[in-house]
């Protein structure tokens, strides 16, 4: 019996062998180590198309900026079938809207305008950055900034996850740039260039098996435009600017449309103020609109503020209207916090030599000049 048993514990071990080397090997996972964005993008480019001074420029808030994934890189991390996508927001992710991948034309360019894109190349006999022309589709990668009305820089941390969804026998690997690097020495002479293919970015065999990952970490240093408070102007639907008050001395913001002022804001400094930020935009919400639906009313829609002044400051509204309209017979409204309108007519005054209506304020919000009276219930 203990003979047989032996036999059996022998055979069960050598069957158990016989197994294990018939399995199929299982491929381990390769998890790169994480790479900076802008080292493969270079520095990100605005909703308009134009490309930010350098990877730490201060980037306007409440637009979509687009870092670019010039040559191989976009098709490859592009296709969605063989590379999955996931997106994980860090520092300060209450500010990103969302992220993806988007392949477009970015206008309005020129055909003479051009994106800089990293090389990878450290001899510093050749270029360390490429060319790539911008008046064409490229993919890229989108990140949208909400709205930040704060007066301080922030900064936004976000990371990439590209893993490889689908085998590949040659592998997803691609290079920086766009493959080639034209050397420094006598650029404009044609029989001295030399050119050096660009690195490999990431390796075919560190990213071809299922499961394979690549990291791409990015950062945008978000922030409204400074300006003095002494004299300034703010565009009229733009983005705005971080007002440094003077302090103890006068200051003076205009809001101005590409035709006309239609605001402005003056007062006094007090001896140590903040900053606030001035924006404007005339574009109604939906709540509101259906208010004034049968009026031919005119918004102002300032960013929430407070003043910091001296002594109340005095806004003025541009009149709206023209002559037909009695300038002493109009409605002034505000909406308060809880979103519920309030008449002020009584609180502002008719200037009739420059044509506008001006009141005294320490707050900017929103105001409404209407040629009927509404019901603000």
């Amino acid at each position: 019996m203990k003979k047989f048993l032996k036999r059996l514990l022998a055979l069960t071990a050598a069957l158990a062998a016989l197994t294990a080397l018939a399995a199929p090997q299982v491929m381990a996972e390769t998890i790169n180590p994480a790479k900076d964005l802008t080292s493969l993008s270079g520095a990100p480019i605005d909703k308009d198309g134009k490309q930010y001074a350098s990877v730490d420029a201060t980037v306007t808030p409440g637009q979509t900026v687009y870092f670019l994934l010039p040559g191989s890189a976009g098709k490859i991390l592009g296709n969605d079938r063989n590379i999955r996508l996931s997106v994980r927001k860090n520092r300060n992710s209450k500010y990103i809207n969302r992220i993806y991948l988007t392949e477009r034309y970015l206008p309005p360019r020129t055909n003479k305008d051009d994106y800089i894109v990293p090389s990878g190349i450290t001899n510093n006999n050749y270029y360390a950055t490429n060319a790539v022309k911008a008046y064409a589709r490229h993919q890229y990668v989108a990140v949208e900034i909400k709205d930040y009305t704060g007066s301080e820089e922030i900064r936004l941390d976000f990371d990439l996850n590209f893993t490889v969804r689908r085998d590949s026998t040659t592998g997803y690997g691609f290079s920086y740039g766009v493959g080639r690097t034209d050397r420094v020495a006598n650029p404009k002479d044609p029989k001295a260039a030399i050119w050096m293919d660009n690195p490999a970015f990431i390796e075919n065999s560190k990213f071809k098996e299922t499961g394979d990952r690549l990291t791409l970490s990015g950062r945008i240093y978000v922030g409204n435009k400074q300006t003095n408070g002494y004299d300034t102007s703010v565009t009229v639907g733009g983005a705005g600017k971080t007002i440094k008050i003077a302090a103890s001395d006068s200051n003076f913001v205009s809001f101005d449309t590409k035709y006309d002022t239609i605001a402005t804001l003056e007062f006094t400094g007090s001896s140590n103020p903040e900053n606030f930020i001035a924006r404007l935009s005339t574009k109604w919400t939906s709540g509101l609109l259906s208010k004034f639906r049968n009026t031919d009313a005119v918004i102002w829609r300032f960013t929430p503020a407070n003043i910091d002044c001296d002594s109340r400051a005095k806004l003025t509204l541009s009149n709206p209207f023209d002559e037909d309209q009695n300038p002493n017979r109009v409605y002034i409204y505000t909406v308060n916090s809880n979103g519920v309108l309030q008449d002020v007519t009584n609180k502002f005054t008719y200037d009739e030599d420059e044509d506008v209506y001006y009141t005294r304020t320490r707050t900017l919000g929103t105001y409404i000049i209407s040629d009927k009276k509404v019901n603000i219930r």
